[in-house]
C-alpha cells in the first residue's frame, strides 16, 4: 500500500460507513468524509505498513497498521477501526489473509499482542481474527436497543 492507494481506501472505507450509520446512528460521524478518512490513513501509514486487495482492478480491502509499544513494554500490533475495510462482496477469508499478510511484512517486527478496533456490526473481520489464531478479544462498547425509560438507581441525590 502507497499514499497513491489512500483516496480509493477512503472511499471504500466511507462507503461501507455510511451503510452501517444506516443501520446504526450512534457510529461516528467524523467518518463520513473520504478527506476526513484520507488524512487519518495517510498519518498512519506515514509510519506503518498497509496492504491492499484488488480484483478486476478495483479494491477490494485494505488494511493498516503499526506496531507500537504495549502493555509493559511488549510490542504490540494495533489498527484504528477506520485503518480496515472490505467490499461486502469480497471473499469471507479476504480480511484474514490479509492480515496474515500484514503481519509477515518483512519489515513488521514480531509482536505477541495484536490489538485491532472493529466495528460492532462487523461480525466476519471479529471472527477472521478469532478464526486465525488471534482469538482473545475484549468487547468494550454498547448498543442502544430503543428508547429507555428512566431508571431510579435508589441513591439520594445529596450522597
Amino acid at each position: 500500500m502507497t499514499s497513491a492507494d489512500v483516496p480509493r481506501c477512503a472511499e471504500l472505507f466511507v462507503e461501507r460507513h455510511r451503510a452501517r450509520r444506516e443501520n446504526n446512528p450512534l457510529y461516528p460521524e467524523n467518518l463520513d468524509t473520504t478527506t476526513g478518512v484520507g488524512e487519518l490513513i495517510s498519518g498512519w501509514l506515514s509510519t506503518g505498513e498497509g496492504i491492499i486487495a484488488e480484483a478486476d482492478g478495483r479494491i477490494i480491502g485494505y488494511l493498516t497498521g503499526r506496531t507500537v509499544s504495549g502493555l509493559g513494554g511488549v510490542r504490540m500490533s494495533f489498527m484504528w477501526e477506520w485503518a480496515h475495510a472490505s467490499r461486502t462482496d469480497a471473499p469471507d477469508t479476504l480480511f484474514a489473509d490479509m492480515y496474515t499478510a500484514w503481519c509477515r511484512l518483512s519489515s513488521q517486527p514480531e509482536t505477541t499482542l495484536h490489538m485491532v478496533i472493529v466495528f460492532a456490526d462487523d461480525v466476519a473481520t471479529h471472527d477472521c481474527l478469532v478464526q486465525t489464531g488471534f482469538g482473545r478479544h475484549l468487547i468494550n462498547g454498547g448498543r442502544a436497543v430503543g428508547a429507555a425509560e428512566p431508571v431510579e438507581s435508589g441513591v439520594a441525590a445529596d450522597a
